[in-house]
């Protein structure tokens, strides 16, 4: 034990093969060390919030409001400490490991080469929702702009993004930044201009609006409005590219739970508290804000808070996706041609990919609502992969564990995984009921393609037996 402890402070010279070691990092786990990242905790926090708000906030309060009532501030914030434990198991895996593709690499190096396979394919129907942000975009402008053109606006807004993906991971941050910046201030000044117009009696728990279905009218609304609470776990996906991913990742998504707290249940008790609940139920809050902010103050809610919360969602789902399918490309799931990249460093064929399916609905008009709810029950089956690797890491790399940012009793951190998967199980339980059966059906044939692929490619040889974790 004492010679275990010399090892792990790098205080006693270690064989490895031909090459003696006397720094432990290179010895831990067996793990390598990753390259260089290049961006920086602000960039990775403004990635965290432009990612979790999206076009929930303004589309969802509205119908979850016809549901719940006045209680939707309520709903909201139940929905975001459920929205906690679907997003812990991926912070505590951030901050324990360095990922070359996000939550897959985790799966595929943890659970198995196999589940990993599962993963990477399951993902992939997950790019048609790429189209979702430039439509809704599209969408607002013609709102307030009649008779243009959403096609070619939403057409032009995806190529925009496009674009600035390809010109490197530290360009599309810089970005991020400038929009997430804007969002909040959008945000924020609908909330304080809201605020002192709020009618505290009608959001009251004794209003007669307030649960108006009861409590499984509130629940409906909370298992509606979780899917824009927990979408800061995307930041696993920048672990390849960022500087110190095990602090500033978990660190991220940390910053963004205050955010979400204020700007949601804020948004929230303004659009039930100002106008008269039979005026805004089931409206967008663009509706709320139109009517209860000055003309001033609604344009900088609608520039900076509605598109965005759009634009920056679209941006960092972008490099995501191709972080992950790259990765995969590498582990021999995908042709190598994949994972290639620009000057930029850019994965230029996935983003190109990406690009191309997220033209398609926008070209054809197709119902992204109901495409990406067909992949849905697939996205929680992924979840739970997902859930899978962080339970094992513990045990699979002890010592990583031990130096880990999140690191806890190993047995408080499994009580609370459990708390996390039953969390997940309702989720998926809820999507399954309120999804029409044909969405379903397509749902879990996708998932045995996943597992029938993975086992095809496994059996081909093509798939390497690399790990895709790093220990810095």
């Amino acid at each position: 034990m004492k010679l275990f402890k010399k090892i792990r402070k790098g205080k006693w010279k270690v064989m490895l093969g031909k090459e003696s070691v006397t720094n432990q990092k290179e010895i831990i786990d067996g793990l390598n060390k990753g390259p260089e990242g290049i961006l920086t905790r602000q960039e990775l926090v403004w990635l965290a919030v432009g990612q979790v708000i999206g076009a929930g906030v303004i589309a969802l309060i509205g119908p979850s409001m016809a549901i719940t009532g006045s209680s939707i501030w309520l709903a909201y914030l139940t929905a975001i400490v459920f929205g906690i434990f679907l997003v812990f198991p991926f912070m505590v895996i951030s901050g324990t490991v360095r990922l070359s593709g996000g939550a897959y690499s985790a799966v595929y190096s943890i659970v198995g080469k196999r589940a990993g396979g599962i993963y990477l394919i399951g993902t992939i129907p997950s790019l048609i929702s790429l189209a979702s942000y430039p439509i809704a975009s599209a969408a607002y402008i013609e709102s307030l702009i009649p008779n243009v053109n959403v096609t070619i606006i939403a057409l032009t807004i995806l190529t925009i993004f496009y674009v600035i993906n390809l010109a490197g991971a530290k360009f599309m941050a810089k970005i991020q930044t400038i929009l997430g910046y804007s969002l909040i201030m959008g945000l924020i000044s609908f909330v304080i201009f809201g605020l002192p117009k709020v009618n505290w009696t009608q959001i009251s728990f004794s209003s007669p609006n307030f649960m108006l279905n009861g409590m499984d009218g509130f629940f409906t609304a909370v298992f509606i409005l979780i899917f824009s609470t927990h979408g800061y776990y995307f930041s696993i996906g920048y672990s390849n590219v960022a500087k110190n991913a095990r602090k500033d990742l978990p660190f991220s998504m940390m910053v963004a739970i205050p955010v979400i707290l204020i700007l949601y249940v804020g948004c929230g008790i303004v659009a039930a508290g100002v106008l008269p609940f039979e005026e805004v139920a089931g409206k967008p809050l663009t509706y709320v804000a139109k009517e209860a902010l000055p003309t001033a103050i609604f344009w900088i809610f609608y520039l900076g808070g509605a598109m965005g919360a759009l634009l920056t969602s679209l941006n960092s789902s972008f490099g995501y996706f191709s972080n992950i399918i790259a990765a995969g490309a590498e582990n021999g799931w995908l042709p190598s041609f994949f994972k290639k990249q620009n000057k930029n460093a850019s994965y230029w064929v996935v983003l190109t990919l990406g690009y191309f399916i997220g033209l398609l609905p926008i070209i054809f008009k197709f119902s992204v609502t109901a495409i990406t709810s067909n992949a849905m029950f697939v996205s929680g089956v992924l979840m739970i992969l997902g859930f899978v690797a962080a339970w094992m890491l513990p045990e699979k790399y002890p010592l990583l564990w031990e130096r880990s940012t999140m690191r806890m009793p190993v047995k408080v951190f499994k009580f609370i995984m459990i708390l996390c998967f039953i969390m997940e199980v309702v989720v998926i339980i809820y999507s399954a009921r309120s999804s029409n059966v044909v969405a379903v059906v397509i749902s879990t044939i996708y998932l045995i393609f996943c597992i029938l692929y993975s086992n095809v490619r496994l059996k081909s040889g093509e798939v390497k037996s690399d790990v895709s974790l790093w220990y810095d």
